[in-house]
């Protein structure tokens, strides 16, 4: 599923701000010094990265046996039953319920041809030159 948060015409930007299409679009275009209007450019769609359930269980089982074995017996590793594993997965549901990560990717690419964009959203821009 494609929850789109934020867009840029970086596929690799650090500090997403643009939770608007066409607010990334005319940034990017802002900060151009001349405007080619027959160019094409991407616009990318990013959404929260989601977070692996199974590879997060894996890792609070894992820390789990390591403190026990550390702290508590000297054993290295111990086997987890079914009720050990089942209430990790109970765990990890509760905690991804509230928690939301940082972190996005690109899931959606758009390509905008510039000056159709600029006729449509800012046609003030042909009727002067862009400082």
């Amino acid at each position: 599923m494609k929850n789109i948060q934020y867009w840029d015409c970086d596929d690799s930007a650090e500090m997403l701000y643009h939770e608007d299409f066409d607010e990334a679009v005319e940034a990017h275009l802002d900060d151009q010094v001349q405007l080619d209007l027959d160019e094409e450019i991407e616009v990318y769609g990013y959404a929260r990265i989601i977070v692996n359930k199974s590879v997060f269980a894996k890792v609070i089982l894992e820390s789990a046996s390591d403190f026990l074995s550390d702290s508590y017996d000297g054993e290295d590793g111990h086997e987890q039953n079914e009720a050990i594993k089942t209430a990790a997965a109970t765990f990890v549901e509760t905690y991804l319920e509230n928690y939301e990560p940082w972190a996005c990717q690109v899931v959606e690419t758009k390509t905008v041809n510039v000056g159709d964009w600029v006729r449509k959203n800012r046609p003030d821009w042909l009727l002067k030159e862009k400082p």
